[in-house]
């Protein structure tokens, strides 16, 4: 690629970027009756995910501090979406669940997250969909044979 493609590239997928971010922070507020935000969805997304975690390990998975992952595990807890309880092995250690609710929750954040992506790729035409698709698969794949985490 010269200069200038990736001058284009880079502009386009800022723009994208952020129509893209507007959207995933709406459905949130959506997903959540106007409550939470995209970091209470990335905890739940790890619960989820990757089940029954400890705070630390949960706030490794975010990307966030001890402190911060606190506060997010306090609203959780207060919205019924989390549940901290003893880890049965450990005494002293907590573990992290996400409950009926809070997987319901991250279910709607899901499909207003797919909507939104469904809405943005409507003007582009199936083949460039699929051309799109195709290159983040390969990107994807080969940033996993790298070794870099996702």
């Amino acid at each position: 690629m010269n200069d200038d493609e990736v001058t284009r590239l880079d502009d386009l997928l800022e723009r994208f970027r952020r129509e893209w971010m507007a959207g995933v922070r709406q459905a949130a507020r959506d997903a959540s009756g106007g409550r939470a935000g995209r970091g209470a969805f990335r905890v739940l997304e790890a619960l989820v995910g990757r089940g029954e975690r400890s705070p630390s390990e949960l706030a490794e998975d975010v990307g966030v501090r001890t402190s911060t992952m606190t506060t997010h595990l306090d609203r959780l807890e207060e919205w019924g979406w989390a549940q901290r309880h003893a880890d049965p092995g450990h005494g002293a250690r907590v573990r992290v669940a996400a409950t009926e609710q809070g997987r319901d929750a991250y279910q709607r954040f899901v499909a207003g997250r797919h909507a939104v992506l469904r809405h943005l790729l409507e003007a582009v035409p199936p083949d460039g969909r699929h051309a799109w698709a195709e290159a983040l698969t390969a990107w994807a794949e080969h940033r996993r044979t790298a070794g870099v985490p996702s």
